[in-house]
């Protein structure tokens, strides 16, 4: 299904949280927690956890979201555990007064466009490792993901027994790199189709667009 814009898929999003209902809902590259508290007030009863690796945002924004309820973890999202850099373009910064909209362009891979960044050290892990309890086994999930270039490395962090308790995502895709050896929308498409999961769901732009993708087995009957 195409959508008209942002605004609608985001909509999209949030309406199929009230109806599905997952228990637990992670927000990756959460910036300012904005879809975490969305997602949280949505459906009050589920935990949702927003991930922020960039301590700019991490220090200024997590205690607004925790008041709201969402868990606000900082940490960044991968394939592996590994002490990552996070390169923020210095237009994109606080010390910049950069606006919010910039706030969440810092990543793991340098932009094209940018020469002169800050970089910081985070600790990364694979989001499936971030859920082990025995309780974990037995949730649903729904994940919101927007990394600025890595939405392919947080894929395969998502272990086979998380996937398979997934019952959708979003994902951010570009057609066109713009930041240093990422992966374009077809890789990220390919990686989610390996896993099973189907698009439903995005809007047409021709350089970046976000898709949702469902799990069918968590539908079937």
């Amino acid at each position: 299904m195409c959508l008209p814009d942002v605004q609608a898929l985001d909509q999209t999003f949030l309406d199929m949280v009230r109806s599905v209902r997952p228990d637990i809902v992670t927000d990756v590259g959460s910036r300012d927690g904005e879809m975490a508290v969305k997602c949280k007030r949505a459906l009050p009863e589920a935990q949702v956890f927003a991930f922020e690796a960039n301590p700019e945002n991490f220090f200024q924004f997590a205690e607004g979201a925790c008041r709201e309820g969402v868990v606000f973890v900082p940490l960044a999202i991968g394939p592996e555990r590994k002490t990552m850099e996070l390169h923020v373009p210095d237009w994109a910064s606080a010390d910049r007064d950069a606006p919010l909209q910039y706030r969440g362009i810092g990543s793991a891979r340098s932009r094209h466009d940018s020469q002169n960044y800050l970089t910081y050290r985070a600790a990364a892990l694979p989001l499936g490792d971030f859920f082990p309890l025995p309780q974990h086994a037995q949730a649903r999930f729904a994940h919101w993901i927007d990394v600025e270039g890595c939405t392919y490395e947080v894929l395969e962090g998502l272990s086979e027994a998380l996937v398979e308790r997934t019952a959708f995502l979003k994902i951010e895709v570009e057609t066109k790199p713009f930041w240093e050896g990422q992966k374009l929308v077809g890789d990220c498409l390919e990686l989610c189709e390996r896993m099973g999961l189907s698009p439903c769901a995005w809007f047409d732009h021709e350089e970046q667009f976000d898709v949702i993708l469902v799990n069918p087995r968590q539908y079937a009957s």
